[in-house]
């Protein structure tokens, strides 16, 4: 029995335009290389090879120039460029996912220097304020010195007074 050399492709093919228009050049190939065989066969050659490509074969086609209507091919191509489209969207969308994880990682790197920034001023401030509280008892202390030493001028001076009066 005759059989379609490029059967297996064709059988695994989508019934997308695409596909039928592959497959009619596939058998158009394929019917070119049987030269002189029966009618019958020939004919039969889009059933064998498990397609229904949409145009009759006969023993005097012209394989080599079987003319596909441009509608079909038109489709083909809009399928194909519907494709390619959305793979540069999947993959558009790939890069803009790992744009946006390297942006992610950038912002939480300047987080943590802010926030080790933030830390350090911090450390600053709570050492100034524990310095000026020191500076603050200090002064308290003097200023406690001081009001004792001028309550014994004072009494000194209420004592001298005393005496001389």
């Amino acid at each position: 029995m005759l059989q379609c050399r490029p059967r297996p492709e064709i059988i695994n093919c989508t019934p997308t335009k695409v596909d039928r228009v592959a497959a009619r050049e596939c058998l158009k190939a394929a019917a070119d290389t049987f030269h002189g065989i029966k009618e019958g066969l020939v004919v039969s050659l889009p059933k064998q090879c498990g397609i229904d490509v949409g145009f009759t074969f006969s023993k005097d086609i012209d394989c080599k120039n079987i003319n596909i209507p441009d509608s079909e091919k038109k489709n083909g191509e809009k399928e194909k460029k519907n494709v390619e489209k959305e793979e540069q969207i999947a993959r558009f969308g790939a890069d803009k996912e790992k744009e946006i994880s390297k942006l992610k990682e950038l912002f939480e790197a300047d987080c943590i220097a802010e926030k080790q920034k933030a830390n350090q001023e911090k450390g600053r401030a709570d050492a100034m304020v524990v310095k000026a509280e020191s500076q603050k008892a200090l002064a308290e202390d003097n200023c406690k010195k001081f009001m004792e030493e001028k309550r014994c001028a004072d009494k000194m001076s209420q004592q001298l007074e005393l005496r001389r009066g």
